[in-house]
């Protein structure tokens, strides 16, 4: 003798009506052939509440070890659903408080065994179900303000609740109903991650926790304000760029006038002016730390028009 111990999401089902799968267990009667016997079967899952498909476990065997298909006939508030013949029952069809069997006809190829039914289980609540969690900004840096963004829905449409529980480095930094973090005393590399917990009026549902991810470099701040020319011979102004993480920080013109320098480790810019040059001249200066972070000032350098000698005035 087989015990076929099955899942509904497992079995080759094939499809019929209730009353076409009573009028086929008789089956073929073949000589020597004995019909399968389903055992037991449940609905599952215990409890029976909608966030999956519903499904049926069997406990069934045959005397001639021949493999088993099932034919099935779904059944809410006693009634059968019109085409509802597959091996799962789709939620849509249900609501907390229904009751849900299904009737079952075993087939070993050559005939079919006894009509099996069910015994009832009703729909009970179903918590929310949280079906999509992320955390923004993602690349984030230190000092950013992250925010938790869930989907989540509750298939009883009861209101819900959800609750947040920050973690840092394995150790909770935050919880509570506020779905934000602030960052500004992390520091880079710091992990984070949240899980996010939702419940109605019976009770939690499943916990879903985001991907953990470190935090970014936090890019340089140009502190420093650009001088106006003061002659026209030459100009000079010392850039100044705070790190937050402390690292050394490099400085260098990405547009200048001709003639125009910095030094890379000071961001001291000098300029020797040309004697015919004249007029408005753009610069921007890019300040980068070791781990690539940049900032970056543009200003405008105005050369006071040249004073004629007095010849030229005469």
């Amino acid at each position: 003798m087989r015990l076929y111990v099955l899942s509904a999401i497992c079995v080759i089902a094939v499809g019929c009506t209730a009353e076409s799968s009573r009028e086929g267990v008789a089956g073929s009667a073949m000589s020597g052939n004995h019909p399968p016997v389903i055992h037991e079967a449940t609905v599952v899952p215990t409890p029976l509440v909608l966030d999956a498909p519903i499904s049926v476990q069997i406990h069934a065997d045959d005397q001639n070890r021949d493999a088993l298909t099932f034919h099935y006939q779904w059944m809410v508030n006693g009634r059968p659903l019109d085409g509802q013949i597959a091996s799962t029952l789709p939620v849509n069809f249900l609501k907390q408080g229904a009751t849900v069997s299904v009737e079952i006809v075993p087939d070993d190829g050559k005939e079919r065994g006894a009509l099996y039914r069910t015994v009832a289980a009703t729909v009970a609540n179903t918590p929310p179900i949280i079906s999509l969690l992320s955390v923004r900004p993602q690349p984030a840096k230190p000092g950013d303000k992250l925010e938790a963004f869930v989907e989540a829905v509750d298939p009883d449409h009861d209101s819900f609740s959800l609750s947040f529980r920050w973690w840092r480095n394995g150790t909770v930094a935050k919880e509570g109903d506020e779905a934000f973090l602030d960052t500004a005393d992390f520091s880079r590399k710091d992990v984070v991650s949240v899980e996010v917990t939702s419940r109605d009026r019976a009770g939690a549902g499943k916990l879903r926790k985001s991907e953990p991810f470190a935090l970014g470099n936090s890019p340089p701040t140009i502190m420093s304000t650009p001088l106006a020319a003061v002659g026209r011979e030459r100009y000079e102004y010392v850039v100044k760029a705070v790190d937050p993480e402390g690292g050394r920080i490099h400085y260098r013109l990405e547009i200048s006038p001709p003639g125009m320098t910095i030094e890379a480790e000071t961001g001291h810019i000098a300029w020797q002016v040309a004697p015919e040059l004249t007029g408005t001249h753009k610069v921007r200066v890019v300040a980068e730390d070791i781990e690539g972070g940049t900032a970056f000032q543009e200003f405008d350098v105005t050369l006071p028009n040249p004073i004629p000698s007095k010849s030229e005035g005469a």
